[in-house]
């Protein structure tokens, strides 16, 4: 009899999810989601970046934009009022939240009016689409699909479109799924411990005489239960007397780990009052989020929207009072985090030796790329040379010269670039650095911790004030983003001075089973040294820097690689 209890439970579950699923899906068949043409490219001249489109004015550039449901075929693009010089990037870009999965066709793409179709190649790429911001449109809301060109990413074009005046994609939706998306999240199996936090007035305005935080608290029988995805359950709140006012009140679950619980969860939520249903406006605001309540902080609560906030987001359109029960109905679907998969680096030998180098790439795109990058890394003619381009697109040298290092066991290491000489116009109007980063060729396996990073720009130290990041799109190797204006967490940076001639940083490595041999002292002969004494303030300035650099190293972030414990975790961007 349990056995068959358990089947008929597990089939209603099943069920239950196949319903919400063709919910979703239903929802998705009839939403319009805006489509159009992400662009930029030159204008007049090689690296002038005259045209740009993100979804917004484009100036001159006249917008063909749709907006798509499942099942249409639309027509987006680009009309310029005269050639484009050179094409740096294109994305057809889907506007969308919560996607878990697109499936679409790139049917025809004409440039001028002639059907280049065939000169796409939609094998190049691991990703069919990947979430990335785009203009106004953040990486939770712009959805980049395959069939562009990124000079420096996976190209559908083989080269660069240039010398026309139209580009012209159709695109087929064939479907939009939300939620889980496939390798990234999954359905929770797990059941959550739940209750109502409520904060009101109990016979007074502003008295909070009515308090309640998953704990005993007087006057107020509390019901509380567990939430499990397929199931509903109902949570309440008894008063001894009618409720003033309320200033908050929000149902929350309890979990292990606040951060695997994604915004992409959906909870149908209804609310009573006195066991009378009142109107809940679930859009305005999110489906959950992560916030301490009570004795709970916010790495455990987890707060359910659907209730109100005098100071936040109001569900219910005004502050339920003169009630005595509230009750709220929760149907959930919550998707969590997937494990992080197993890092495939090799592991690193602990007591070899490895290389670290400096690497960055100006506004205008003259750059050291990073060692492992096949087409400008180690290996090629461009990889000791600072490389930028003319007007007509052929690569240029320009001047400056690197100073990399071999790690050999734990210690302080400095890698930099000196002599730097920028075109003009390289930095107008104080433009920072599009990347500045450390590349490595430790394997990504977690063994090894970079801590005491400091940046310095013509000899002046540089504020990181979220710390270094590790890249996360090097898998194999480590890579250290100090600055990547494509990525919110090292976006922006303290100022310097640009254009610059020297660049410098320097780092400390710990993890290796052996320390790196004590630099032998520079010899001084005495003869020299009292022919040439220094002078007392120069002492003392001297000694002012080195205490200096000390506190700085003190109070230095620490970055954990690979799949340890990560001190500084990164949100995945895609590298223009």
């Amino acid at each position: 009899m349990k056995k068959m209890m358990k089947r008929i439970f597990a089939s209603m579950l099943a069920f239950a999810m196949m319903f919400s699923t063709l919910t979703l899906t239903a929802a998705a068949e009839e939403e319009e989601y805006l489509m159009f043409l992400a662009f930029g490219g030159d204008k007049e001249a090689s690296n002038d970046w005259g045209f740009g489109y993100s979804g917004a004015d484009g100036g001159d550039i006249v917008a063909t934009t749709a907006n798509a449901k499942v099942g249409d075929t639309v027509t987006i693009g680009l009309t310029f009022p005269s050639e484009v010089v050179y094409t740096w990037y294109m994305a057809p870009v889907l506007v969308a939240e919560g996607v878990g999965n697109v499936d679409y066709t790139v049917d025809k793409v004409t440039i001028d009016g002639e059907d280049v179709t065939a000169n796409l190649d939609m094998s190049i790429g691991d990703d069919a689409w990947w979430y990335e911001g785009t203009g106004d449109y953040t990486s939770e809301q712009s959805i980049r699909l395959k069939g562009g060109y990124n000079e420096w990413a996976p190209q559908a074009f083989t080269e660069s479109p240039k010398g026309f005046k139209e580009i012209m994609y159709t695109i087929t939706i064939n479907d939009i799924s939300f939620g889980a998306a496939e390798g990234d999240l999954t359905l929770s199996t797990d059941s959550y411990d739940a209750f109502i936090a409520f904060g009101g007035d109990k016979d007074a305005e502003n008295d909070w005489g009515f308090q309640y935080y998953g704990s005993d608290a007087a006057g107020i029988t509390a019901t509380n239960g567990t939430i499990k995805n397929g199931e509903t359950t109902t949570l309440s709140l008894e008063f001894e007397k009618e409720v003033f006012y309320t200033w908050f009140t929000a149902p929350c679950m309890i979990v292990e780990d606040s951060s695997v619980i994604s915004e992409s969860s959906k909870f149908d939520v209804k609310v009573f009052l006195d066991d009378v249903e009142v109107t809940t406006d679930l859009s305005a605001g999110k489906a959950c989020w992560a916030e301490g309540t009570g004795d709970y902080a916010g790495e455990q609560c987890v707060r359910i929207g659907g209730g109100y906030n005098e100071w936040g987001d109001k569900y219910l359109a005004e502050s339920p009072k003169g009630f005595k029960k509230i009750s709220f109905e929760i149907t959930p679907e919550i998707y969590v985090a997937a494990a992080a998969p197993e890092s495939t680096a090799e592991p690193v030998d602990l007591n070899g030796k490895y290389n670290a180098y400096i690497g960055f790439q100006t506004p205008k795109f003259s750059f050291r790329n990073a060692w492992d990058e096949p087409t400008y890394g180690k290996g090629t003619d461009f990889f000791n040379v600072v490389t930028g381009w003319d007007a007509d697109n052929n690569a240029l040298t320009f001047p400056g010269s690197f100073t990399d290092v071999v790690i050999e066991g734990n210690g302080t290491y400095t890698v930099s670039a000196e002599g730097l000489s920028f075109p003009d116009g390289e930095f107008a109007d104080q433009e920072y650095m599009n990347l500045i980063f450390i590349s490595t060729d430790i394997p990504n396996s977690g063994e090894i911790t970079f801590s005491d990073v400091e940046l310095k720009v013509d000899g002046k130290s540089v504020d990181l004030p979220n710390g270094p990041i590790v890249d996360p799109d090097s898998k194999e190797v480590v890579k250290i983003l100090l600055q990547n204006i494509w990525n919110n967490d090292c976006k922006e940076i303290g100022y310097y001075a640009v254009p610059m001639e020297n660049i410098s940083i320097t780092f400390t490595v710990s993890g290796f089973a052996y320390d790196k041999a004590a630099e032998a002292p520079v010899e001084e002969s005495k003869d020299a040294a009292a022919e040439t004494p220094a002078p007392a303030e120069e002492v003392k300035e001297e000694s002012k820097s080195n205490t200096g650099l000390i506190v700085g190293i003190v109070a230095a972030v620490v970055v954990v690689v690979g799949g340890g414990a990560a001190v500084v975790v990164s949100k995945k961007k895609k590298d223009k």
